[in-house]
């Protein structure tokens, strides 16, 4: 799973009920354990790790669980000279990961049970059986950015059908499933995405489990989102200061309204190329508004002690999900959203040179003296 919407979609699910329906024949079963004794991960760094070899054949599906009662469960795939070849921290239940995987060449390829957390150890089961009907569209629907474009629609039609058929009965699966759709046709620019993001949000808002129901608000969100461009923005929330945002003050700047997370490492590897662009049009007329989506004030607290951001930063203590991030239905931090001087939304998805390229065609080039 790529790095995304995590608080929204791990919120939507952590107790929803999941589906045990087909469930293929396992081909392999083992039950083991990590200890402290195991070297470690050379991928999750301070993680031990144990490896599991299994041979596949070329153009197969199969699926791979790895589950523990004990960690959080991060599974890994390598060929059998030591290529990382994919790895999943998440399969629909909270601590357990699956990976839907087609070999590309016969062979023998390695199964690395690890962790999420470091120094994390215990009991764990890992299985490997020929993946369902269902466990091949969820691959497809991972993978669907690298598909011709042509061979995703089908693919995004069949995930349709599946939730409208599925009706009151949508659990857990079924949101990863929509939610990885979703992320990815907003990745690939997916003509008629918001069609499709209001198809499957009548599906989910006629599920039975209201935490399931939830995630149609999400696509709910994700469509206004989409919707912004040309169009004003609503902002709101608390100052880490503890006062109100006064959306209406910023009238008449460039804003480019921030959503990040300091746990995630690409929102901190983007920060000195948006900050740069602060410290050049900040007495031009441009300013930031950041909005993060941290599981705790804590850990935000002492980001931005270390980063000493110059702009404001809203959050709200004690949410579970963030009330912008709902609103917006945000599925990928970071994003960025940059709002003219008049308050109408110019882009909804503008990022490192692209910003600079606005801030200079709307505010005058930089100035390299």
């Amino acid at each position: 799973m790529r790095l995304g919407c995590v608080v929204l979609i791990v919120t939507a699910v952590s107790g929803a009920r999941f589906a045990s329906a087909d469930e293929p024949k396992k081909l392999f079963i083992v039950s083991d354990s990590l200890t402290a004794a195991e070297p470690l991960d050379k991928v999750m760094k301070n993680r031990h790790a144990k490896v599991h070899p299994f041979p596949m054949e070329a153009g197969k599906y199969y699926r791979i669980d790895l589950e523990s009662k004990s960690f959080n469960a991060y599974l890994r795939i390598e060929s059998a000279d030591g290529e990382n070849l994919v790895a999943n921290d998440n399969g629909g239940h909270a601590f357990d990961s699956r990976i839907a995987f087609r070999p590309e060449r016969d062979g023998e390829y390695r199964l690395i049970a690890t962790t999420y957390a470091p120094g994390a150890k215990g009991a764990y089961t890992l299985s490997v059986a020929l993946a369902s009907a269902r466990d091949i569209l969820e691959f497809k629907a991972k993978n669907l950015p690298d598909f011709a474009p042509k061979e995703r629609r089908p693919v995004v039609e069949e995930v349709k059908k599946v939730m409208a058929d599925k009706g009151k009965i949508l659990d857990g699966h079924d949101v990863l499933l929509a939610f990885q759709v979703a992320q990815n046709l907003e990745r690939v620019g997916f003509p008629n995405t918001i069609d499709i993001f209001e198809d499957l949000a009548k599906s989910f808002s006629l599920a039975a489990d209201s935490q399931i129901a939830e995630f149609s608000k999400t696509l709910q969100g994700a469509i206004r989102r989409l919707s912004l461009p040309g169009n004003q923005m609503h902002l709101a929330g608390t100052k880490l200061d503890g006062k109100p945002l006064d959306w209406s003050s910023y009238r008449g700047k460039v804003v480019l309204v921030h959503f990040f997370a300091s746990h995630f490492d690409p929102a901190r590897v983007e920060l000195p190329d948006i900050r740069k662009m602060y410290v050049a049009y900040k007495d031009r007329g441009f300013d930031i508004v950041s909005v993060s989506g941290d599981l705790s004030a804590k850990s935000l607290t002492k980001f931005m002690e270390k980063e000493k951001l110059p702009w404001v930063c809203i959050y709200e203590p004690g949410k579970n999900t963030q009330p912008m991030l709902r609103h917006y239905g945000i599925f990928t931090l970071p994003l960025t959203v940059l709002v003219g001087q008049d308050g109408n939304v110019i882009s909804n998805k503008v990022r490192g040179a692209e910003l600079q390229r606005h801030l200079e065609k709307l505010l005058g080039p930089v100035d390299q003296n």
